[in-house]
């Protein structure tokens, strides 16, 4: 249980100290814990302050539907869904759209933990991490950039927090001693809660828990990334880097730089052709009626069986007469789209590779025979007459003579000429 989910937690915070029937400070948000590819614990906080776990009669879609639908946040957060895929813990934020895609669609392959989501205090989403050793206690707070109740912005944009790299999330102090004191008597409340209701047997040594303060100043338990025992056989040291994940259906090294653009970080839509997911803006969009003009070889063209599945060919042949299943559009990326499109005549592109043409007036070079043609070029001027001229209309001509010099480079020297 050391770094992994570490649901075992929430079992212990439920149980009653049997000998001073006292509980803990912590208080926790709906949590369900799925084992099994079911949903087989639901802990919450009651009205007085306890922490109890319904009934398994509970634990059906329906009812998680309808109460954790109950007072959706601004921020169009629903619920946050924990679980550790290809050891590492993957932290999921689920809207309305996907939760219930979540309980009704999707099939859950790993244990998780599906708990609902608590909006901060203040317009930036923030989780407060505490180190927690019998010696001493640290504290850090990690705040994310972006408005949480901003929509505009990618949803994982604005509301990842101790899961976020640097350029999304920024570490700031905590002000005060209110909040270091609530958060250091509520870690010491878990550790002596722990121990006596396990009659000492579980000892926690060192943990890293996070917390989050909501719009009431309440402070709540979100999860506890690194647990160690006294117990343990070989006592590691706790993990202050635990690798935290982001689904695979989202573009970590996207980042919004014009705030008039936003950048979209969640591959959302499949590609029709090659069917792998991208992000809304790297599709584009192509009518069945070019679809089938490029690929009428095909019986049914691929595209467009694998956006119907279950469309026979005798349907096929009907609808694509009709304007309207023509005019339907299907969703490329921008690989797919291109490598279709360049077969079309207006794309510009040539259809065959223009053929090579031979060079002329270039051969072999014969130095030789430049420098003989110079050599005839030169007697010739010199053995041809001068023009005569009188000392009356001749004239003294500064020229530019060149002569080298004792230097790497040479000197110009103004030498007059004598009249001819």
């Amino acid at each position: 249980m050391a770094d992994e989910l570490n649901d075992m937690l929430f079992h212990l915070l439920w149980v009653k100290d049997a000998v001073f029937d006292s509980s803990t400070k912590a208080i926790i948000p709906q949590t369900i814990i799925y084992k099994y590819y079911q949903p087989r614990y639901w802990f919450f906080t009651s009205q007085d302050g306890t922490i109890k776990r319904k009934s398994k009669d509970k634990l059906t879609k329906e009812q998680i539907q309808h109460d954790f639908m109950k007072a959706i946040s601004p921020s169009g957060i629903i619920a946050v869904y924990y679980c550790i895929y290809k050891n590492k813990r993957v932290i999921e934020y689920l809207t309305t759209k996907t939760f219930n895609e979540f309980l009704y669609k999707r099939k859950i392959e790993y244990d998780g933990i599906l708990q609902k989501f608590v909006d901060p205090y203040g317009s930036k989403n923030f989780a407060l991490t505490a180190i927690w050793t019998p010696n001493f206690c640290m504290f850090e707070k990690k705040e994310n950039k972006l408005d949480l109740f901003n929509q505009s912005f990618d949803l994982y944009e604005r509301a990842m927090t101790f899961e976020g790299k640097e350029y999304f999330v920024e570490a700031t102090p905590l002000r005060g001693n209110d909040i270091p004191r609530k958060l250091q008597e509520n870690c010491d409340s878990i550790v002596s809660h722990v121990s006596a209701v396990s009659f000492e047997k579980l000892k926690i040594a060192r943990m890293v828990v996070h917390f989050r303060i909501d719009s009431k100043m309440r402070l709540w338990l979100l999860c506890a990334t690194s647990l160690r025992f006294s117990t343990d056989a070989h006592m590691l040291p706790i993990d202050l880097n635990a690798e935290m994940g982001i689904p695979k259906i989202l573009n970590p090294k996207k980042l919004t730089v014009d705030f008039k653009n936003p950048a979209i970080l969640i591959k959302s839509v499949k590609c029709s052709m090659c069917e792998a997911m991208f992000e809304l803006d790297k599709i584009a969009e192509m009518d069945y009626r070019v679809v089938i003009s490029l690929l009428k070889d095909e019986e049914i063209p691929i595209i467009i069986r694998n956006i119907h599945p279950r469309l026979k060919i005798n349907d096929y042949k009907r609808l694509r007469n009709h304007e309207k299943f023509l005019e339907k559009k299907a969703q490329l990326c921008f690989d797919c789209f291109l490598s279709l499109s360049r077969n079309l005549p207006s794309s510009g592109v040539l259809k065959s590779v223009p053929r090579c043409q031979s060079l002329s007036g270039i051969g072999p070079l014969h130095p030789d025979r430049l420098q003989s043609r110079r050599d005839r070029t030169m007697s010739s001027l010199a053995r041809s007459p001068v023009n005569a001229r009188t000392p009356s209309t001749a004239s003294s001509r500064n020229v530019f003579s060149s002569r080298t010099s004792k230097t790497a480079g040479g000197e110009l020297i103004l030498m007059p000429l004598s009249p001819v």
